[in-house]
């Protein structure tokens, strides 16, 4: 029965986020600029470090990403179409990237052993955003933790018009108290800790 219901889960995200794909460059992506410039510098700057970025999508991060020679990323999405997408972004073909179709509970099960996990926007599409931190300290307690989102993921005034677009409630307080926040350009935060 979990099975079933995590297949579900699956298909559900890849089916509400697909109708993104095309118009993401112009829409999503210049809202996140700010945070893919700031993922951009702190993972260039990682040395014998394995990065795991959960939901990649198509990839708008990765023209900016420069790993010293020490350093990998594999990126994970469970939207196989947009993996794609990804793997063709200039600058993808790097030995240093790996690319999977998975989801992020099945990711962090496979890559345990990352030293960094990246949601860049992510978390609040997630169906449960508490059970996936209670997962990453399981599976990668180990791991550094890069959330980003938007300064308007977990208002609560805003809540009723996130879930509207398909976003998870955050609970802001909760990521606050656990790791530390820090402002990405007017628009975006980033919450860093270990799981």
């Amino acid at each position: 029965m979990e099975d079933q219901i995590a297949l579900t889960a699956r298909a559900s995200i890849k089916n509400k986020w697909a109708c993104w794909r095309s118009i993401y460059p112009y829409t999503w992506a210049v809202w996140q600029k700010s945070s893919y410039q700031h993922f951009a510098e702190y993972v260039n700057a990682l040395e014998y470090s394995t990065v795991l970025d959960l939901g990649t999508g198509i990839g708008a991060c990765i023209p900016l990403l420069r790993l010293k020679p020490s350093s990998r990323i594999i990126f994970t999405d469970p939207d196989s179409i947009a993996l794609a997408l990804a793997q063709a972004v200039p600058n993808a073909s790097s030995q240093q990237f790996t690319f999977d179709v998975l989801d992020a509970k099945s990711a962090i099960e496979k890559y345990s052993t990352a030293t960094h996990v990246s949601l860049l926007h992510v978390y609040s599409v997630l169906p449960d955003p508490l059970i996936f931190l209670e997962q990453c300290h399981r599976q990668v307690p180990q791991a550094m933790l890069l959330i980003y989102l938007s300064k308007f993921n977990g208002i609560p005034w805003l809540d009723f018009l996130s879930s509207a677009f398909g976003f998870a409630q955050i609970d802001r307080a909760l990521l606050e108290a656990r790791f530390s926040k820090s402002s990405v350009g007017r628009s975006n935060l980033v919450f860093q800790g270990c799981a």
